[in-house]
């Protein structure tokens, strides 16, 4: 996954943004997916919201693996899991996935290869992570 600060950028594969780069709230940034030599033909929007209270989603306490992942992705978190969502880089949901677990098996087994935008919802608060989908 390549990101971009412009929709022009991201589009003609141009000026790509460092890893490193510092996200600006209220700023869309644009993400396009290659895997081997094939580039997606779509561009992924994100736009930054950022959250100063980190109290709500314990990242200490939630995992997943493996990723890149072949047919399942587990979650385990501390708290129940109420709901799963994945969305594929043109931000389509893929997979919705009703949970009330703190441990979930997601089947990705029929999902194309590529990026995944994962929303993990447990009570009111959700943590999103990105997830590679690879045979």
């Amino acid at each position: 996954v390549t990101w971009y600060a412009t929709l022009e950028d991201a589009q003609a594969g141009t000026n790509a943004l460092a890893p490193d780069t510092q996200l600006v709230q209220g700023a869309t940034y644009y993400a396009t997916q290659t895997i081997d030599t094939c580039t997606s033909v779509g561009v992924f929007a994100v736009t930054v919201d950022i959250v100063l209270d980190r109290g709500g989603f314990d990242v200490k306490a939630f995992s997943y693996y493996p990723n890149p992942v072949k047919d399942v992705l587990n979650l385990t978190y501390s708290s129940e899991i109420t709901s799963i969502t994945v969305f594929n880089l043109l931000g389509q949901k893929v997979i919705s996935q009703v949970a009330n677990a703190t441990d979930v098996r997601v089947d990705m087994a029929s999902l194309a290869d590529g990026a995944y935008i994962v929303n993990v919802t447990s009570g009111n608060t959700v943590k999103t992570v990105k997830v590679i989908k690879k045979q």
